[in-house]
């Protein structure tokens, strides 16, 4: 029955418009490329920790005037509490930077233990599976790669803090 399911839903996302999501849902994992938006449409009160978070706004005006593309990869779990917690919190540390230079690309992943999450992740392009791709052992994992090169990350969360992480890694990168 569930690889019906899966089937069903592979087909789905198949035949899609292209500027529809490409992601799934499955229970409260939520697997695939997606934005805050399409987990805030999936899984409710998944933004509140951003409404009541308050970033340094001093290392936001640091943020702000980086002056090279630093491209961001989060791969996230719908399921876990840190990401729960960390990755509304970085979206909107991005959203108040209004710096067009950071690029966030966002991945969900199921549990480990996940076989429909895995087989969706293999039938779209991640043969060996997004944790093993990029080499993701906890959720969130935000990696930051300047000219193509991962130059750090934060994983699960930040030893000082968002913002101070963040101007620590793209500092390193100059």
């Amino acid at each position: 029955m569930k690889y019906l399911i899966l089937f069903l839903l592979i087909a789905t996302t198949c035949f899609a418009h292209q500027d529809a999501p490409h992601f799934i849902q499955v229970d409260e994992e939520i697997i695939g490329e997606v934005t805050l938006a399409d987990i805030d449409k999936t899984i409710l009160d998944w933004s509140v920790e951003a409404e009541i978070w308050e970033p340094d706004y001093a290392l936001v005006d640091e943020l702000s005037k980086v002056d090279f593309p630093v491209g961001i990869l989060c791969v996230l779990g719908t399921w876990c509490g840190d990401s729960v917690r960390e990755v509304p919190r970085f979206v909107k540390l991005l959203n108040v930077t209004e710096n067009p230079n950071f690029k966030l690309k966002m991945l969900g992943v199921g549990r480990k233990d996940n076989e429909l999450a895995l087989e969706w992740e293999k039938q779209n392009g991640f043969e060996v599976g997004v944790r093993a791709k990029y080499g993701i052992e906890f959720v969130p994992t935000f990696i930051f790669y300047k000219d193509g090169v991962e130059i750090g990350r934060i994983i699960e969360s930040p030893e000082v803090s968002l913002e101070s992480d963040m101007i620590y890694i793209i500092g390193e990168a100059k």
